[in-house]
């Protein structure tokens, strides 16, 4: 069956590519079988992307950086609930599940559907048709008081600023006690949408950037910056010229792409 999405849905098989892609490489940064197995499976001309080097290794770093942070915290918290936005046919389930932790996948129902044709749901492994916007997903969290871990990537920057500070707020509020990793892209790609190698083939554009992580802790009283990665910082042999330009500020406040590990302390607000 032809794979049928269109605008920001149709992006989500840009990283499922740039995953599957950097698998099968030598030197490869990450190993996902399962992105591998679905570039056969779906019907789509995934060759369009070859082309575009620079959103590869960024998808595979950024993959590598998440990877690294959320095993960390299930290391930490065996039995964790970890909720993936905009999960797209993301399989980060599959290569990091411990047989103990819960986790639920979030998207439109256009994806989740593709996405059960694909992924077997299980009493730990659920998935939630609801647009990331649609607060009332919130509900849908059985957390009983266990350690949570929130995930957005490839996701915030297709949303006006305003909208991504409500919905940060509303998670804040939601789960206190919680943590989340999200990607922020540079301002520099927002801004390049039109000149960017495959999105200008979609009808979607990248609205939301931050120049300071450090803004977050002003959206809601309990947030707290824990950590953030710049993937120029990591695998610069396979940056070519852009891994030259890593270490100038200006370059990286423009290009430098970013994973933000924040915290939602309660005890920060009291």
């Amino acid at each position: 069956m032809k794979t049928q999405l269109a605008g920001v849905e149709e992006t989500l098989l840009l990283p499922l590519w740039a995953r599957a892609a950097e698998s099968q490489r030598p030197d490869a940064i990450i190993d996902d079988p399962k992105a591998v197995a679905l570039l056969n499976e779906i019907d789509y001309e995934f060759q369009r992307f070859a082309h575009d080097w620079k959103s590869q290794v960024a998808v595979a770093v950024r993959t590598r950086l998440l990877d690294d942070a959320v095993r960390q915290f299930i290391d930490t918290h065996p039995d964790a609930v970890i909720v993936n936005l905009g999960a797209g046919l993301d399989s980060r389930f599959h290569r990091l599940d411990n047989d103990a932790l819960f986790w639920y996948e979030l998207d439109l129902p256009n994806v989740i559907e593709i996405r059960r044709r694909h992924f077997q749901e299980s009493e730990r492994y659920r998935f939630i048709e609801c647009s990331v916007m649609d607060f009332s997903w919130m509900k849908q969290i059985q957390r009983d008081n266990r350690p949570l871990m929130i995930i957005a990537e490839g996701l915030l920057m297709y949303f006006p600023r305003y909208q991504v500070r409500d919905l940060i707020r509303h998670v804040a509020a939601s789960f206190p006690d919680s943590e989340m990793l999200m990607e922020v892209l540079a301002f520099g790609a927002v801004r390049m949408t039109h000149y960017h190698d495959t999105l200008r083939r979609f009808n979607a554009s990248l609205q939301w950037s931050l120049a300071d992580s450090h803004e977050l802790e002003h959206w809601h009283p309990i947030i707290r910056l824990i950590n953030e990665w710049c993937v120029l910082d990591y695998y610069q042999q396979r940056w070519s010229w852009l891994g030259l330009l890593a270490h100038n500020p200006w370059f990286r406040l423009l290009y430098g792409e970013r994973i933000v590990h924040v915290q939602f302390d309660r005890d920060r607000d009291s």
